[in-house]
């Protein structure tokens, strides 16, 4: 585990609204906006890691720079305007206690279609509360989340909108198939094109055939969203399977990994740190706050019997 983050095992007495989750993610944003700290951010983000194991429920661990732990409980807390307070514990977590057993198989979510269109917001990701292991067994879902400057959706943009409001086709994730060097090389021409030609905003028209949640993901704060599962191979589709939801205008799919890739990955969750390799991906998943709330919502989890139960929707 990286010596760079503070881990916590969250826990709450209390169900939370989405809407509670979402201000959360707010908050963190602007806290790095603040800071300056969003370019520094791109490199590893905070993470949010649900793990599994044998004859016991899952638990729920964050990790973030140890600057921000003060204000994690303050970022959870209602608005003074309302009557109760959200108790969330935040308990230090023992080093190693995220380590990913050598025998597991690691896949990675991706987006089915372009960032542009949102994840289905109208209902909360369920995960199984245990899994039946075996004996050394252990099974990790992890998230790596980056906060990034507001995203400002490029020129082809509204002709993926006109193709989805006159023929109603969403447009597939773009693919770079690039590797090893070349892969490398065009990351660094990215950031420098960032740098010496800002992108201009796009304005794009608010229309109804376009869903509530895709509308609201272009004014909303984004994400750099990394999903990963790494569990004996029998679990991996029973626990991606909440994550593809229906719906919505988009949606995620299983990617499994070239055993290479396995291997960077699998060194990337035990460090808590992304590699080159994962950084040089040209188009990864973009999410907005209400999207990270939504497949987030068994963050904190509940220290009752209350925990079987969904968060309430918006």
């Amino acid at each position: 585990m990286s010596q760079q983050w503070s881990t916590h095992k969250v826990e709450t007495k209390s169900l939370l609204a989405l809407e509670d989750q979402q201000r959360f993610w707010r908050r963190l944003h602007h806290y790095f906006s603040v800071q300056g700290m969003l370019r520094e951010q791109r490199k590893n983000g905070v993470w949010v890691d649900v793990l599994y194991r044998r004859d016991q429920q899952w638990e729920v661990y964050f990790s973030a720079p140890p600057e921000i732990t003060p204000y994690l409980a303050k970022w959870f807390r209602k608005d003074r305007k309302r009557s109760n307070k959200l108790e969330v514990n935040f308990t230090q977590a023992e080093p190693g206690t995220l380590a990913v057993p050598t025998d597991s198989t690691i896949c990675e979510l991706k987006l089915a279609f372009d960032n542009l269109f949102a994840l289905p917001t109208h209902q909360s990701t369920l995960l199984p509360q245990s899994l039946s292991l075996k004996s050394g067994e252990a099974a990790r879902v992890s998230f790596c989340i980056r906060p990034i400057p507001t995203v400002m959706w490029n020129h082809y943009k509204p002709n993926l909108i006109k193709s989805k409001m006159e023929q109603g086709i969403r447009m597939g994730r773009g693919k770079v198939e690039a590797a090893g060097w070349i892969r490398v090389l065009l990351y660094y021409i990215t950031l420098w094109m960032e740098k010496l030609l800002p992108m201009k905003n796009v304005t794009i028209q608010d229309v109804p055939w376009l869903s509530q949640g895709t509308i609201r993901k272009l004014n909303d704060c984004h994400f750099e969203t990394y999903v990963r599962i790494a569990a004996p191979q029998r679990f991996i589709a029973k626990l991606a399977r909440p994550f593809q939801g229906e719906g919505g205008e988009n949606q995620f799919i299983i990617s499994f990994l070239p055993r290479k890739e396995e291997k960077t990955v699998r060194k990337e969750l035990d460090q808590q740190r992304l590699s080159l390799l994962t950084r040089s991906d040209l188009n990864p998943n973009i999410l907005g706050s209400r999207e990270v709330s939504n497949m987030l919502s068994f963050f904190p989890s509940a220290q009752s019997s209350g925990r079987d139960q969904a968060s309430p929707n918006l």
